[in-house]
């Protein structure tokens, strides 16, 4: 698959540890999702999470456990 956009998400996705919102901030894909507090407190709290444990499943399971 060819992504033209593949370039400016891999270097938006590797600021991560520098701006947690660093891929969020992308507006041609998220729109203005980085500036709506819930949203971005919920995904940069999601983002410490994966820095501590990496293991996306565990994320996803705590996810699925708090929401139940």
């Amino acid at each position: 698959m060819v992504d033209e956009t593949k370039e400016e998400l891999c270097q938006a996705a590797s600021g991560t540890k520098d701006d947690k919102l660093s891929f969020l901030k992308l507006t041609t894909v998220f729109g203005d999702l980085a500036s709506s507090p819930r949203f971005a407190d919920t995904y940069a709290a999601m983002i410490d999470r994966v820095y501590e444990n990496p293991d996306v499943s565990v994320q996803m399971r705590g996810v699925i456990e708090s929401d139940g």
